[in-house]
């Protein structure tokens, strides 16, 4: 298993349009969570597995 490198790119100050899109659906994601009434920590289970399956270790290490 390989380590993860702590080059990490601030997305918000590279590509801050990006960045922004992606605040946004995060916000869009949590609203559609509540008005389906799943249990928040479900929610954020499916959040943390999404991430898991595209491979994203920021979002997912920041979930844990």
């Amino acid at each position: 298993m390989s380590a993860i490198s702590n080059n990490a790119v601030n997305l918000g100050k590279v590509h801050p349009e990006v960045y922004q899109a992606m605040i946004q659906f995060n916000q869009q994601a949590d609203s559609a969570f509540k008005a389906s009434g799943l249990d928040p920590l479900i929610a954020e289970l499916i959040k943390i597995r999404v991430s898991q399956l595209n491979v994203c270790f920021l979002l997912a290490h920041a979930s844990a």
